[in-house]
This record gives structure tokens, C-alpha cells and sequence, in this order.
């Protein structure tokens, strides 16, 4: 959601006379809004359901590292195919395996430890 929100900004971010059209900054605010409330919900059901831990800032801290890298992967992998192939939402779909079974093996092993 955060690169087509960045995408959509750079195409759309000046009107025909030059000025700056000011509901992409809402567009791009409000992309980041969710982003974080949905981190904070995913920590809160990731802790308590998925690996059935207690909420820490050690276990924040580390969270939010992995969604870091997991974010950096995903954007590696939009660039690619954006770049080479003119496909930036194939490298979103081939992106998600190789998340999700990144964010599993950082979470059990690394963050929560089991």
C-alpha cells in the first residue's frame, strides 16, 4: 500500500498549472496512518495468539525490526521487477512467500524465541 501510495504521489503530485495538488499529501499521510495502526494491531495478535507471549519492549523492538527487513524485501523485489521487467506488482506477488516465511522464521526463532 505505502509504494502505490508513493507512486500515485509522483504522478499525480503537480496539477496542470504547475501547483502542488494537495490530496496527495492526505493520500501519502494517511497511507503511513494505517501502516502503523496495523503494525500495532499485528504486534498485539502476533504476541498474544500466534506465539502466545507476553508484551514486551524487547520483543517490540525486535518485531519491529523484522517487519524493517520484511518491508526492505518487499520493496527490493517491486524495484526489480519494476525496473527490469516493467512489473512492479509481480514483484509484490513473489515477494509475499519470501516474507511471510522470512517474518515466520525471525518471529519463532529470533523475537520470541521458541
Amino acid at each position: 500500500y505505502l509504494y502505490f501510495s508513493r507512486y500515485y504521489l509522483c504522478r499525480n503530485r503537480y496539477r496542470a498549472d504547475g501547483t502542488i495538488n494537495p490530496s496527495t499529501h492526505k493520500l501519502f499521510a494517511s497511507g503511513y496512518y494505517w501502516f502503523f495502526a496495523g503494525f500495532i494491531v499485528n504486534y498485539f495478535l502476533h504476541t498474544k495468539i500466534t506465539f502466545r507471549s507476553t508484551l514486551s519492549n524487547e520483543h517490540l523492538f525486535k518485531y519491529s525490526i523484522v517487519v524493517a527487513i520484511n518491508y526492505l524485501l518487499t520493496l527490493i523485489f517491486t524495484y526489480i521487477f519494476e525496473q527490469f521487467f516493467n512489473l512492479p506488482m509481480m514483484g509484490k506477488i513473489i515477494s509475499l512467500p519470501v516474507v511471510a516465511v522470512n517474518g515466520f522464521v525471525l518471529l519463532n526463532y529470533w523475537v520470541y524465541c521458541k
